[in-house]
């Protein structure tokens, strides 16, 4: 499924890339530079989706070292030829774009290298005839289709958001672009946390062992508590030199110190959604997590922005958007308790 939907994606470059940037306003420079990156990245769709794959399989199996250990050497990759082509060759967005698909590459490589040392007896048991069975077909596509539903919803908050900062203009784009990377930053480093809920209530929830199931959720969110106040912190007194380390345009930095206030907020408004994230995935609640999520863009965070946009501007724009990741948390909390929690319970009266 990796191969064929990322062969797709390379098929259909050109009408992705009209269809993206006619919903995206930028400028002719920025324009530019973002269709030369595109048409370089999307050869890396093969690579990229087929890690996500071989990852998630590791995690599946209660092995989240491997893909740790694939993440940081994709990243050091990434940023070695990222340095590599741009500071000594003098490429600019096209060499950023390159240096990522060949990281790509390497890691998937490497995933599979780690798959064959410690898994290599699995392949006795790999039954293309028991893949394509209809039942399990169904299922997989069931969880996938709610999952897809829920990942395009968010996808669709990022577009809206780089959308609306392109169309002011170059500085608030790329002082809002700075700033997500707070986001990226802080998620990438609670991802850890997500997956270990993501294995281990998918470990217990299958067992039906309810008692360490809810144990293992408890001590996920403690983890992810601490971390959060963590990061608070961090951000609250290190923002400014933080940004700095992220850019050298003067205009930039100015103008990142306006709004460096909501980045304050990201990890206390997004840290229960990761951790859900995790969990509704480990028990299979696709269906629970994509709700949350529709709810959380098309009840909150586009009517925030519609009604306050005229007077608050990009205000607006991060108020709405940090309130999105607030109730993504708040609603899978809510559906937690008064849906799954119940069925947990009644589940674990009848073992």
């Amino acid at each position: 499924m990796a191969i064929v939907g990322s062969l797709f994606l390379i098929i259909l470059q050109i009408p992705i890339e009209r269809l993206v940037f006619s919903m995206v306003e930028g400028s002719s420079e920025v324009e530019k530079y973002a269709k030369e990156y595109f048409y370089i990245r999307i050869w890396a769709a093969p690579a990229t989706i087929s890690m996500y794959v071989v990852s998630g399989w590791f995690i599946g199996m209660q092995n989240t070292k491997i893909p740790m250990i694939i993440a940081l050497l994709v990243n050091a990759f990434n940023i070695g030829f990222n340095l590599l082509f741009v500071n000594v060759f003098g490429m600019k967005s096209d060499g950023v774009a390159l240096g990522t698909v060949i990281a790509q590459y390497l890691g998937v490589s490497v995933a599979i290298v780690f798959f064959m040392i410690k898994y290599k007896s699995y392949f006795q048991y790999f039954s293309i005839r028991k893949a394509i069975k209809r039942e399990h077909l169904l299922n997989f596509f069931k969880v996938n289709k709610d999952i897809f539903i829920r990942t395009m919803s968010l996808l669709t908050v990022f577009t809206f958001f780089t959308s609306q900062s392109a169309s002011t203009n170059d500085t608030v784009l790329a002082a809002n672009t700075l700033l997500l990377q707070f986001l990226f930053i802080f998620s990438f480093l609670t991802d850890g946390f997500a997956y270990a809920a993501e294995a281990l209530t998918g470990k217990y929830y299958g067992r039906k062992d309810i008692v360490k199931l809810k144990i293992a959720i408890n001590l996920s969110f403690k983890w992810g508590a601490f971390v959060a106040l963590f990061f608070t912190l961090i951000y609250l007194l290190g923002s400014t030199s933080l940004i700095k380390l992220l850019t050298n345009q003067q205009a930039v930095i100015d103008l990142s110190q306006n709004y460096k206030f909501w980045v304050i907020l990201i990890p206390v408004a997004s840290i229960v959604s990761f951790i859900w994230d995790g969990v509704f995935i480990g028990i299979t609640a696709a269906k629970q997590m994509r709700n949350s999520m529709l709810v959380a863009v098309f009840v909150v965070f586009f009517p925030v922005w519609f009604f306050l946009n005229g007077t608050y501007q990009n205000h607006a724009l991060w108020l709405a958007f940090i309130l999105f990741l607030f109730t993504r948390g708040f609603a899978q909390t809510i559906i937690y308790f008064k849906t799954i929690n119940k069925k947990l319970l009644i589940n674990n009266s009848g073992l």
